[in-house]
């Protein structure tokens, strides 16, 4: 009984249950790692860049940029672990039953998303080994797929929100709307009753 109660405590905490105005917890962990990958990037870019040109290396060094990349990847990485975790949460709430289409649009965004996290992962590996923390050139390559992923998974999450209301339609004022307010027949993935 006690392991029950633990394990549904924290499944509703990781649904973001907690307090009089519950929320989802995902929205809030995405932000960083969603910073963190184009910064890291854009540092790569910057920083070929800067070696391609050697006028321009008189004034400024690709050295920092090559650091601030590799660093900024791991911070992405660790940042990455919570929005995972809660972004699993989130999946496994979301109703197959009430909601088929909303869970075939979460699949693809947990697949994009671990798909950059691979790449930002094979990417560090790859640098930490390097002089300098530079890239190889398929590391840009890969790291410019994996953004690209990162945008087109972010605008899923989007379309999850706002047009099936994955997490919102299960808490707080939105709950209520689904019963009798203007998104009374709207497709949801509100949990079951318990």
């Amino acid at each position: 009984m006690a392991a029950t109660s633990i394990t549904k405590r924290v499944w509703t905490t990781l649904l973001g249950n907690v307090g009089d105005n519950p929320h989802p917890l995902h929205p809030m962990m995405v932000h960083i790692p969603f910073t963190l990958y184009p910064l890291s990037f854009g540092a790569d870019v910057a920083a070929v860049f800067l070696d391609r040109f050697p006028p321009i290396t008189q004034f400024l060094t690709s050295r920092g940029l090559y650091a601030f990349s590799y660093y900024t990847g791991i911070g992405a990485l660790v940042a990455t672990i919570p929005a995972a975790i809660t972004g699993f949460a989130e999946l496994f709430a979301i109703s197959k039953e009430r909601s088929p289409e909303a869970r075939n649009v979460a699949w693809w965004h947990a697949g994009l998303n671990i798909s950059a996290a691979l790449i930002a992962l094979f990417n560090t590996l790859t640098k930490r080994t390097t002089v300098d923390f530079s890239p190889y050139n398929f590391n840009i390559l890969l790291s410019a797929f994996g953004l690209g992923g990162v945008f087109y998974s972010s605008y899923l999450g989007g379309t999850m929100v706002y047009k099936y209301g994955v997490g919102v339609r299960r808490m707080g004022e939105g709950k209520k709307m689904i019963a009798d307010g203007p998104n009374k027949g709207v497709k949801s993935e509100i949990l079951r009753e318990e």
